[in-house]
């Protein structure tokens, strides 16, 4: 009878990667943890269940966690929190009169769990927040440009018209709930959790999500505080303060404002006087005083003309026409699109790393039921010996879709013949591309290297070759059976060879064009060939 093929192989959250997640979120939330680890790992087998699998923790609220995570190849935020249905609905209402709105956050899917404990709000994954784009002009001692800040600003209060109309307020403004849309180069303002609906228009509450560092007065006045837009308007008219001074505000700072000093804290930049006398607008103590949103948004939009206009007159005498017209357009493209890159690593649910020979046989049984294309294996000083990597190499030939192979076998007493057997699996893996083979300390000797070599050579299809054998007794034999093999890897075009220990340079290595190549000895850098 011929064998079953298996078609219940998949890509797989590793379970190393679900316990960093719980790692970091333990760590980031000792004594306010909304989640515990039997919460966690419900919550994982719910969405997995799904076929959604978590990647990263990204953020905690009042109510709920935000965790990266994993559709089929698209990468999502999932908003996990407590079943409030009071809540929800009012979320959702509010989310449903904000759907046509620019500017505003919109989630792909909602869903209760079967135990209604858990809702579920999924939506696309943000690039950063503008507090993490705050933090990283502010540490370089650097800011937005006045453009940037005015354009977020009227993206800002284009929402809150919105809000506005419908007689909303969300009530939690900070840079957090700012999120940045890499591809539309735009911020969204999200997090509705603590928005609330009026019909009169002005109606007290109690704010229990508000952030106090950009609360507005009116949150001080228990008996009589009544809430509006106008106090979302206080919210920004502090990020856009902290803008221009190019630093986070302390909270001390902020109740000092709150108390009427508001005036020791604006920029004395030329460049800000403007945008400085819509800021002291926005905080203004009185609420019935402070501007409105479509006051802002008239405001904003005048300034931005008045700093387009000034550009033009500078430009439009000095450049011919065509020059000029490209300059104009870029300045006045400066208000709408905001351009910046968070360095962001790969989201791949197809990488597995492991440690620990002992472990082997859960690894097999792991890697089995799973698709594996990159495989990171640290075995590094288990004393393996021949039929230790014996094992190892038998295990890597049923791993058929590897395309990347990282494996640390330093320091195991392989000998000549562990390195037979490892090569000899390795050719069996025809779609690697990318090997990273650290054999050092292992005895290996001249006809280790020449086992090593003779298998590389049937690895036709790799492309980059990290080969590290120091301390091996290679000697010059060694060293010419290895670089008559690479000679015969046509395809290779990065190589690393690394014979630290090898004092004779009579090394046998023919480098052709393509190859970016490094070879490591005793006297370090011998050859760099581009």
């Amino acid at each position: 009878m011929g064998q079953v093929q298996n078609t219940e192989l998949k890509i797989e959250t590793p379970v190393e990667k679900f316990e960093e997640i719980c790692k970091d979120y333990f760590q980031k939330h000792k004594k306010n943890m909304i989640f515990s680890q039997d919460d966690l790992i419900s919550i994982y087998n719910e969405l997995k269940s799904q076929g959604i699998y978590l990647t990263s923790y990204i953020s905690q609220g009042s109510f709920g966690c935000v965790f990266e995570a994993k559709q089929n190849k698209e990468i999502v935020a999932v908003k996990c929190s407590k079943v409030d249905l009071e809540k929800i609905k009012e979320e959702e209402k509010i989310l449903k009169l904000l759907k046509e709105a620019p500017y505003a956050f919109k989630p792909i899917k909602e869903c209760i769990n079967e135990q209604n404990s858990r809702y579920y709000q999924f939506s696309k994954r943000y690039q950063c927040s503008l507090k993490d784009i705050m933090k990283s002009f502010f540490d370089q001692k650097k800011t937005l440009s006045l453009n940037q800040i005015i354009g977020l600003a009227i993206q800002m209060s284009s929402v809150f018209e919105i809000i506005q109309q419908n007689n909303l307020i969300h009530s939690d403004v900070k840079p957090d709930n700012i999120l940045y849309d890499s591809q539309e180069k735009c911020f969204n303002l999200c997090d509705y959790g603590e928005s609330k609906s009026f019909k009169d228009g002005s109606k007290t509450y109690d704010l229990k999500g508000h952030t106090p560092k950009y609360a507005a007065p009116e949150i001080t006045d228990t008996k009589n505080g009544s809430f509006n837009i106008k106090y979302d308007i206080y919210g920004l008219g502090v990020i856009l303060l902290e803008l221009t001074l190019g630093k986070f505000l302390e909270y001390k700072d902020c109740k000092s404002i709150r108390n009427g000093e508001l005036q020791k804290y604006i920029s004395k930049n030329v460049l800000y006087q403007d945008i400085n006398y819509i800021i002291v607008k926005m905080l203004d103590q009185i609420s019935q005083n402070r501007i409105d949103s479509f006051e802002l948004t008239k405001q904003l939009n005048e300034l931005r003309l008045k700093l387009e206009n000034q550009f033009i007159c500078a430009v439009e005498n000095k450049l011919d026409f065509t020059e000029s017209n490209l300059m104009i357009a870029k300045f006045r493209q400066s208000f709408v699109k905001f351009n910046y890159t968070c360095k962001q690593s790969e989201v791949r649910l197809d990488e597995y790393k492991f440690k620990d020979y002992r472990n082997l046989s859960k690894i097999k049984e792991c890697i089995a039921k799973r698709i594996v294309h990159h495989l990171d294996l640290d075995f590094e000083e288990n004393e393996l010996g021949a039929d230790g990597a014996k094992n190892i190499g038998m295990s890597l030939e049923k791993c058929q879709n590897i395309t990347s192979l990282n494996l640390d076998l330093q320091y195991n007493k392989l000998g000549a013949d562990g390195a037979k057997n490892i090569g000899m699996s390795l050719e069996k893996c025809q779609n690697i591309t990318s090997l990273n083979l650290n054999l050092a300390g292992n005895g290996l000797g001249a006809d280790g290297a020449k086992n090593i070599g003779m298998s590389l050579e049937k690895c036709q299809n790799i492309t980059s070759l990290n080969l590290i054998l120091w301390y091996n007794q290679v000697d010059a034999d060694g060293a010419k059976n290895i670089g008559m093999s690479l000679e015969k890897c046509q395809n290779i075009t990065s190589l690393n060879l690394n014979l630290w220990q090898f004092n004779q340079l009579s090394i046998y290595l023919v480098c052709f064009n393509q190859y970016i190549c490094e070879i490591e000895t005793q006297n370090k850098w011998v050859w760099r060939i581009n």
